[in-house]
C-alpha cells in the first residue's frame, strides 16, 4: 500500500471528505487529493499530527513497518531453517559415531583392537560388515558435510 492509499483508507474509515480531512490539518481539499494520489506529501508536522490523530505510525503510513517485518521474517525463517540443517548434521554424526562404536564392540569385543581400526577393518572377512562399516563411515561424514555447509552459508 501507497501513503495516498493510507491516507485515503484512513479518511474513508473515519466518515470524512478530503475537504474535512484537510481541515482538520489547515490544508486544502486538493493537498489531501495530492497526497491521495502520491503527487506530494504532506510537511513533517502534519505527518506527525495525522499519525498521532489516527493512531497510527509514521513507519507505518510510509510504508517502513512491512519492510522491517519482511526483512525480519525472513531473517528468522533462514535462522530456523540452517540451525535445523546443523542440528540434523550433528544427529548424523552422532548416531554414526554411534553405530559404527557399537559395531566395533560387538565384532571384536577386546580392546587389543581398538588401537588399530584399520587393521580391524582388513581382517573383516564379511562383505556384509565391509558394508555396513562403509555405510557408517559415510553417515559420519555426511553429518559433517551438513555442518559444514550450514556454517558457510550463514557467514
Amino acid at each position: 500500500m501507497t501513503f495516498g492509499e493510507k491516507i485515503a483508507a484512513i479518511r474513508k474509515s473515519a466518515g470524512l471528505s478530503q475537504e474535512q480531512f484537510g481541515e482538520m490539518f489547515g490544508v486544502s481539499r486538493q493537498s489531501v487529493s495530492k497526497w491521495e494520489s502520491d503527487q506530494t506529501l504532506p510537511e513533517l508536522a502534519t505527518m506527525i499530527k495525522i499519525a498521532d490523530l489516527f493512531d497510527v505510525s509514521i513507519d507505518y503510513l510510509l510504508g517502513r513497518q512491512q519492510k522491517e517485518n519482511d526483512d525480519t521474517k525472513h531473517t528468522f525463517e533462514k535462522t530456523i531453517s540452517g540451525n535445523m540443517k546443523f542440528r540434523l548434521g550433528i544427529l548424523t554424526t552422532v548416531v554414526g559415531v554411534i553405530l559404527l562404536s557399537v559395531t566395533m564392540a560387538v565384532d571384536y569385543i577386546g580392546i587389543r583392537h581398538w588401537g588399530d581400526p584399520l587393521r580391524m577393518l582388513i581382517t573383516v572377512g564379511n562383505p556384509t560388515q565391509w558394508l555396513w562399516y562403509i555405510t557408517m563411515i559415510l553417515l559420519i561424514a555426511g553429518g559433517i558435510v551438513i555442518c559444514w555447509k550450514t556454517i558457510k552459508s550463514n557467514e
